[in-house]
């Protein structure tokens, strides 16, 4: 274990130290991920969006739609499987991660932050949200990468977490 934390130091005061009994069951990856899941119980608080929105705006308008992430919503893209790293390390029986990158969305719906898997397509998704692009170009960009994107799947977990916090319409045409 000694070569591994001579060559992994500390990125950040947020990580903290490894136990002295060696390096945690997956590395360094559930203790970066720990950084970012610390930071949501300190970001502001947001009124959810008035799902209504959705309803009340004529179909041919929802392209226009800009969706704004509530405070405590965070992409965590990574090149591992942060997800299935997560539930191994804190639900009994959870199974072995995957050999595959996962993106999360660290959500905020109570008090606990809570990491939710995203959708095939989900982080294009959101990336563009983040950028202030509206609905229908974020569609476009989660497309791209994954022609099956299921924006119903990926907006019913948004709504259920209280992931966003605001929607405008775009009065350009």
């Amino acid at each position: 274990a000694e070569p591994i934390l001579r060559a992994s130091p500390r990125a950040s005061p947020l990580t903290p130290p490894l136990p002295t009994g060696g390096v945690p069951r997956h590395g360094r990856v559930p203790v970066r991920s720990k950084g970012r899941h610390a930071r949501k119980y300190h970001a502001a608080d947001a009124t959810p969006v008035d799902t209504a929105i959705f309803a009340q705006t004529p179909p041919e308008d929802l392209p226009r739609l800009h969706l704004r992430l509530a405070p405590a919503a965070r992409l965590l893209r990574s090149p591992w499987p942060i997800h299935g790293i997560w539930r191994f390390n804190t639900e009994e029986d959870a199974p072995q991660p995957p050999h595959h990158a996962q993106d999360v969305l660290v959500t905020r719906p109570e008090y606990d932050p809570l990491p939710r898997l995203l959708p095939p397509g989900g982080a294009e998704f959101l990336a563009a949200i983040a950028a202030d692009a509206p609905l229908g170009t974020a569609m476009d960009r989660a497309t791209e990468t994954s022609p099956d994107f299921d924006l119903s799947t990926l907006l019913g977990l948004l709504l259920q977490d209280n992931a966003i916090a605001d929607a405008t319409l775009d009065m350009a045409p």
